[in-house]
């Protein structure tokens, strides 16, 4: 019915883990019931244990359920899992672990318009700080606009053919069957679905709009 999220700032970082009890769990929340991770850790340099939680817990009346792992492919789902298969371009298996496809939301800003040139217009996102981006390449994916789910394809990377003195890490959007509408400072969610191939550098503009092309027809699938 509701979510309360603790901000995790210098004060809660070096509070032990009997003051987390006391003043979180007890006193400011009110705490009857907590369901926690068989791993969970809390308090200042994580001195707070499942164990204890739950013997602290007994002596408040608030029962602690302590939960197993949940394993795919006799590995734990974690969070650390998810990320290092997003960081390794590896969306399809982080979709497995999530339950959903690795998303994010980003405000569309200008760009070298490169893609128009080539026949292949693109979205240029600017992606919120703390969001994991996946390894450099080309992926198949959706893009939200407007409540509608268009499939797209994904270009993350540095455009090698094209080299620009930004040497920043760019997300491009190019939406199949693209509604024509101006798409300027909008926000767009995009899901990233599979991943096509790595980065390339091409020899030439047309051997890139030739592989463009065969991305797009693998991106319609």
């Amino acid at each position: 019915d509701a979510v309360l999220a603790l901000e995790f700032n210098s004060k809660i970082r070096r509070m032990s883990a009997q003051d987390y009890f006391t003043k979180i769990l007890v006193e400011s929340l009110n705490s009857k019931f907590i369901s926690i991770g068989y791993d969970h850790k809390f308090g200042f340099n994580q001195e707070g244990s499942p164990e204890k939680l739950k013997e602290w817990g007994k002596k408040r009346g608030i029962e602690v359920k302590i939960n197993s792992p949940v394993n795919i492919n006799d590995e734990p789902i974690s969070s650390t899992r998810i990320r290092k298969d997003i960081s390794a371009g590896q969306v399809k298996a982080a979709a497995k672990l999530l339950g959903r496809y690795h998303t994010f939301t980003g405000t569309v800003t200008q760009g070298l318009k490169r893609g128009t040139e080539l026949g292949f217009p693109t979205a240029n996102l600017m992606v919120p700080s703390g969001v994991v981006i996946p390894a450099t390449g080309v992926y198949a994916g959706f893009a939200n606009l407007n409540n509608k789910r268009l499939p797209s394809v994904i270009n993350v990377g540095y455009c090698p053919t094209f080299k620009d003195d930004t040497n920043e890490v760019k997300i491009e959007v190019h939406i199949l069957d693209f509604p024509k509408v101006d798409l300027y400072n909008k926000n767009i969610k995009v899901e990233f679905v599979d991943r096509l191939r790595s980065e390339e550098k091409f020899n030439s503009k047309e051997d890139l709009i030739n592989q463009i092309k065969k991305d797009c027809e693998q991106g319609h699938k």
